[in-house]
């Protein structure tokens, strides 16, 4: 404050989380957007106790009774407290990839997985009659193969098994 004259140097608390979470998705809106409805979802989910089995991709309830909403809100909440640890974490973490990509080729991938992944998980649905977990388990996945592909090794080789490379 003391270099700058129109800056001010009272910051309170709100301030600094909203300086902190700003620079936390730094140029990755869709990822915080996934991150925050999903921690809120779940959050609410958790605290309600079986929210999620209510929001999750159930065909039967798709085309019975009309609720199309779940086809969008089944990828959001997890169902339990580790999972949404984890996957926040893997979530988070995965807003480099959105740096890497740009917001307008991610937003399409992650249109695209959301989609497929809705698609493939509503015909097992139908073909074997059982229904599938909630949370964006299948946009985790794709975020880890393309972490995998993006993001180079710091140490290319640690441990050879049968031929394959683990670091």
């Amino acid at each position: 404050a003391r270099n700058f004259p129109n800056a001010k140097s009272e910051e309170g608390p709100y301030t600094v989380l909203g300086k902190m979470s700003a620079r936390w998705f730094y140029r990755a809106p869709v990822s915080k957007g996934l991150a925050v409805g999903t921690l809120v979802s779940s959050l609410i989910g958790l605290r309600n106790g079986g929210f999620a089995s209510e929001s999750s991709l159930s065909v039967s309830k798709i085309l019975a009774s009309g609720q199309a909403w779940r086809l969008l809100s089944c990828h959001f909440p997890f169902s339990s407290l580790s999972e949404l640890l984890i996957g926040i974490s893997f979530l988070y973490e995965m807003r480099k990839i959105e740096r890497m990509m740009g917001v307008e080729k991610f937003g399409s991938f992650v249109s695209f997985v959301t989609a497929t992944s809705t698609t493939l998980l509503a015909g097992l649905g139908l073909s074997f009659g059982v229904t599938p977990s909630t949370g964006p388990l299948p946009l985790v996945c794709a975020f880890l193969v393309l972490h995998q592909i993006f993001v180079p090794s710091t140490q290319p080789r640690l441990v050879r098994l049968l031929g394959v490379d683990f670091s």
